[in-house]
């Protein structure tokens, strides 16, 4: 199994409006947007995301 998943946000901290955006791409086909999220969940979820976790030994 190959597969891309894409994520983009565009969020506004002073106003708390925003969207993310999830989408995916197969091999040799183009993206589609698979789901959309947007308040305060969409900075929640990006953060969880692109947040390091410790490794473990």
């Amino acid at each position: 199994m190959r597969d891309t998943v894409l994520v983009s946000i565009d969020y506004n901290d002073k106003t708390n409006n925003g969207v993310l955006c999830v989408g995916r791409q197969l091999p040799n086909k183009g993206v589609t947007i698979v789901n959309a999220i947007d308040g305060p969940e969409a900075k929640e979820l990006f953060e969880k995301l692109i947040t390091k976790k410790a490794v473990k030994k």
